[in-house]
């Protein structure tokens, strides 16, 4: 075994000779001699320069873009702002939904006969602003004749033109029936008693606005909306197209609560529904 390394070795440092000589006077121009070891290192040296070199111009020049897998670091800039971008926007459009899912929230509570502001939303501001913590939300007498003189500003007004509007469409009472309570605090809206399971009808052309329990909301045109109590056999659904005369529910307990509103405001359906 020994044997066989020392010829290893011993053919390791063997030398040999390479020339260069001019091929027609036979002149020596260069000449190199070297063991097999150094040949062997000498050509590892050579690939390790040539492979250095292809990194760097690689990595620092655009050839890098034409190998297949290499990150390409402008497009990944340009994703980064594009997400950016995205996330401002995803932001914006929550807080619009936010803003109209309390408007229509606020919609609900004024139609179903409650403030638009709730104690959970103060509450909540509370929560989020400790400088609110110090303030006692209570209604005075003065907020009491303030908050009657705004819902009757324009009353009169708003009654003439929906008189217009109804008389245009050929509006129909929903129900058959006669009116035993004109309610008006607040809001106005009447009982019509009438047979049991009497039919309730769309009184003109509209859409299911809400449903909810036994409780129907109609929204129709130029910002008319009816709403309709103690209905039961519901059959419309949310956002279905209702034509005059549409078969909507029927009453429940003999008697049907109609509420009418335009552009926001409480109208007496008493001054409009047909003898």
């Amino acid at each position: 075994m020994k044997e066989k390394i020392n010829n290893f070795l011993s053919l390791l440092r063997e030398r040999r000779k390479i020339q260069v000589i001019n091929p027609n006077s036979f002149e020596e121009k260069f000449s190199l001699s070297l063991s097999r070891a150094g040949y062997i290192l000498s050509l590892l040296f050579i690939v390790l320069f040539i492979g250095f070199l292809s990194y760097l111009t690689i990595s620092y020049t655009s050839l890098r873009k034409f190998i297949p897998g290499y990150p390409d670091i402008d497009r990944a800039d340009e994703i980064i702002k594009k997400d950016i971008k995205n996330q401002q926007l995803i932001a914006e459009l929550t807080e619009e939904m936010n803003s109209r899912d309390k408007w229509i929230k606020n919609l609900k509570n004024i139609l179903s006969e409650s403030d638009s502001i709730l104690i959970t939303d103060l509450e909540e501001l509370q929560t989020l602003d400790s400088n609110y913590k110090k303030n006692i939300f209570e209604r005075i007498p003065e907020d009491s004749i303030l908050r009657e003189k705004v819902e009757n500003f324009g009353k009169e007004e708003a009654k003439d033109e929906l008189s217009g509007i109804l008389k245009e469409k050929n509006f129909v009472n929903p129900i058959n029936g006669s009116i035993t309570r004109n309610q008006s605090q607040g809001f106005w809206g009447v009982n019509i008693e009438t047979d049991s399971a009497e039919a309730i009808r769309s009184p003109m052309e509209g859409s299911v606005f809400d449903i909810q329990g036994g409780t129907i909301i109609i929204y129709h045109t130029e910002s008319v909306l009816t709403k309709y109590k103690n209905c039961a056999a519901i059959q419309v659904k949310i956002g279905e197209q209702l034509s005059r005369g549409k078969r909507i529910a029927q009453v429940q307990n003999d008697e049907l609560h109609f509420e009418l509103w335009y552009k926001g405001k409480s109208i007496d359906p008493k001054t409009i529904l047909k003898e």
